[in-house]
């Protein structure tokens, strides 16, 4: 890690956009990626970056063929305009027939910056059941327990992840579920509470924190991970994320 790069380091932030923001708010979340673009452009590389679902570009592709619009293939388009290119065989190059490896989120250790994160997979997302553990939440419908189970993993990845990022934003359709408010290392957020906390702001200056503070919509206060580095992993670790509940276990609240 260069000098510039450490001084930069645990100031930005991830931003997770839930499937469910992506399906049920199409246009709002495209201009959140239209945005995002803009705002990586004012922020030293690799400080800022958008996690989301598992195989999202094979995902959106997929869709695109069925959707009443172009919204979905705008938001493909979008994440492949923003991917970085890299010269033809290295291993970071993204291909639509691969899988998609260069966006696991271990590239920038070696330099190469990505700005978002998509995972191969998560085991058994899409089809975990409310039975599989006892911490997963009752009552949901196959869609919330996909919601409930990409948060789970995101919480999991940012107590890895601690030193290196700020902030931790979950941009979810979903009224949050109390595990998710437990883990007060995350920031959920409906669409207008992150407009105007992120979007909106004349700098759009994300890293600003708003800690001990409740937003005007007095449910969700913003939470800064501490430096201690208490689940954070130094930028050349390699530790293996959490992708279940109970891989997880509780998530320390106490930040």
């Amino acid at each position: 890690m260069t000098a510039t790069s450490k001084d930069c380091s645990h100031i930005g932030g991830i931003i997770l956009m839930t499937e469910d923001f992506i399906l049920k708010e199409s246009k709002a979340a495209l201009k959140v990626l239209n945005w995002f673009g803009n705002f990586l452009g004012r922020k030293f590389p690799g400080t800022w970056k958008m996690f989301l679902r598992p195989n999202v570009q094979h995902w959106l592709f997929d869709l695109c063929g069925s959707w009443p619009d172009d919204t979905l293939w705008k938001m493909y388009q979008t994440i492949k305009n923003l991917i970085p290119e890299y010269p033809v065989g290295h291993y970071n190059t993204y291909r639509r027939e691969g899988s998609p490896e260069s966006l696991d989120g271990l590239t920038d250790d070696e330099g190469q910056h990505h700005p978002f994160i998509s995972t191969r997979m998560i085991p058994d997302y899409g089809s975990r059941r409310a039975d599989d553990h006892p911490n997963i939440p009752k009552g949901l419908t196959q869609k919330e327990r996909d919601a409930d189970h990409l948060i789970e993993y995101f919480a999991g990845y940012a107590l890895i992840n601690a030193e290196r990022f700020r902030r931790f934003v979950v941009l979810t359709t979903y009224k949050p579920q109390p595990r998710w408010q437990a883990w007060a290392h995350i920031e959920i957020m409906c669409y207008p509470e992150f407009k105007r906390e992120l979007m909106a702001s004349p700098t759009h200056n994300a890293s600003n924190s708003q800690s001990g503070k409740n937003n005007k919509s007095g449910k969700y206060a913003h939470h800064s991970l501490s430096s201690s580095g208490r689940g954070g992993g130094h930028g050349h670790d390699r530790e293996k994320v959490p992708t279940t509940a109970s891989e997880a276990g509780p998530i320390d609240a106490s930040f």
